[in-house]
Formats: structure tokens, C-alpha cells, sequence
């Protein structure tokens, strides 16, 4: 029989772990691609709305125009598209409607469709996305005032003293939400009217793209004239 003589073992004896392989400086092992998913695209926001807007601007079809953001609000829409096309109109109630959906939280998207005139601009610019169809126009000029009847020096003095004040407020609006140039506000209020095409308003901040607006079928729409 034949008998195998065990080795003895000790700390000295243990047999040292493999070694893994070392990589050449500056280079990594290639790691695996993580799966990449198809984009989702949807054919359109269904929860999206659209106001269209033809009217020209006074107290009531502002308070037509407002009701219908509230209530699409809260039917959880949005965005809502507001697609203009106004003649001007009244600045109080424009300047009323301005800051009524300057204060609403929801994101409004306006979209001219013809003619964006007067004070029609200050509210165009109330939303942060803006954009005009083609073929479209803005037109800007100085504020007005109709007298009836006669009047006298007093009457002239308040009326001049409001012209500027909302001459002033109009021109702080374009300052503030367009890339107007100050030498091109002031020749708005400096000449009988301006007009400027899509194309023009693309380059000056007003829009930020000049394209045809789409609505989809089955959207949720609301029409105030």
C-alpha cells in the first residue's frame, strides 16, 4: 500500500489569489449599451385647448375671452392656444386683460391668425410662447383719444397728460416682452402707424416662429367675436 505524505500547512504556505489582468493606462474596459427606447410622440396634446379670439378689444370681449381661460383651466387644459386676429381697441381694457393672464397660472400660447393692431399687441404679448401664421401682420402706433363736443383747455391737459401715461405703460410692455430696439419703440409712437410682417416680428422677439397653426380634430374649442 502505497501511502501519500500530506504537506503541512501554514501561513506560509498558502497558495496566492489570481490576478486579474491590468489594463494598459488610459484605457477602460468597453462597458455595455444601455437599451434605448423609441421616442413617444404623441398625434396631439388632447388636453390642450383653443380660444378663438376676432373681437375687437373692450370690457366685453375681455370678460368673454377670461372666462373661457378660467374655465378651461379648470378643466385641467393646457396649454391653452389663444389665436388672435383684432383690430385694437379700448387700452384700459386691454391693459385689464393683460395682467389678468399674466396672472393666471397656465401656460397660453398666442397664435396670430390675421391682423394683431394696437393694443391688440399688448395682450398678444401676455403669453410667453408666441407665434404668427404666415401672411400675417402687427400694427403698432401712438395712443388716441376721440373728442365729442367741445371741450375746453382743462379737458385737453387731462386728455394729453393720459395719452402719454398709456403711451409710456404700452412702450414698457414691448420693452419688457419683445426684442424691440428703444429707437424702434419710440418711431411707433413717432409716426402715424407701423406695421411690421411675420417675418419682421420673428426677427424683433415678438414670435418666436412664423408657421400655420394646425388644430386637431376633436379639440376642445372656445370662439369669442
Amino acid at each position: 500500500m502505497t501511502e501519500t505524505a500530506e504537506t503541512p500547512s501554514g501561513p506560509g504556505d498558502a497558495q496566492a489569489p489570481p490576478v486579474a489582468p491590468i489594463e494598459p493606462a488610459g484605457e477602460q474596459a468597453p462597458q455595455p449599451l444601455a437599451p434605448q427606447l423609441p421616442l413617444q410622440v404623441p398625434f396631439f396634446n388632447q388636453s390642450a385647448a383653443y380660444i378663438s379670439f376676432t373681437a375687437n378689444i373692450d370690457d366685453n370681449s375681455c370678460r368673454q375671452l377670461l372666462n373661457h381661460v378660467v374655465q378651461m383651466m379648470n378643466e385641467g387644459r393646457s396649454p391653452i392656444y389663444l389665436m388672435m386676429s383684432t383690430l385694437g381697441g379700448y387700452i384700459s381694457s386691454g391693459f385689464a386683460l393683460y395682467n389678468s393672464l399674466r396672472a393666471l397660472p397656465t401656460q397660453l400660447i398666442s397664435f396670430n391668425m390675421g391682423n394683431i393692431d394696437s393694443i391688440g399687441n399688448v395682450v398678444f404679448l401676455a403669453a410667453d410662447e408666441r407665434h404668427a401664421s404666415p401672411n400675417t401682420t402687427f400694427m403698432f402706433h401712438g395712443a388716441g383719444w376721440e373728442f365729442q363736443g367741445a371741450v375746453i383747455r382743462r379737458q385737453v391737459q387731462e386728455t394729453l397728460s393720459s395719452l402719454v401715461s398709456d403711451e409710456e405703460r404700452i412702450m414698457a410692455v414691448y420693452r419688457e416682452r419683445t426684442g424691440l430696439t428703444a429707437q424702434q419703440i419710440d418711431e411707433f409712437f413717432s409716426t402715424t402707424k407701423s406695421v411690421l410682417e411675420a417675418g419682421e416680428a420673428l426677427a424683433a422677439g415678438i414670435v418666436q416662429s412664423v408657421a400655420p397653426l394646425t388644430v386637431p380634430p376633436g379639440a376642445r374649442i372656445a370662439v369669442v367675436t
